[in-house]
């Protein structure tokens, strides 16, 4: 007999968007309106963007509160370095300071 599970209630899923697709910024308003309890956490080391409405400074602003630019713990700081990944949570020292609040 195969079990089939059914999938995580949309209040604990993760989504993961980016924005190369112009419908994820329509997803993640929509989740954020949605659903109370959702955040846009940023996990890229840089919160810098070319295209514009992307960087962390309008996304702040867009978002609020709700917006958590965790990318200083959870981004790869050998980003520029083909196939090489180090998240600075997993570093003794991570050479850029908690963003403060």
């Amino acid at each position: 007999m195969t079990r089939h599970s059914s999938p995580p209630p949309l209040s604990r899923a993760l989504l993961p968007v980016g924005y190369g697709a112009s419908w994820h910024r329509v997803l993640i308003d929509q989740a954020l309106t949605g659903l109370p309890a959702a955040l846009l956490v940023e996990v890229g080391w840089s919160s810098r963007s070319r295209l514009p409405g992307w960087g962390g400074t309008a996304l702040r602003r867009r978002y609020g509160t709700r917006y958590l630019p965790l990318g200083h713990l959870l981004g790869n700081m050998t980003y520029r370095e083909p196939g090489q990944i180090r998240t600075a949570a997993r570093s003794a020292r991570p050479s850029r300071p908690p963003i403060p609040r």
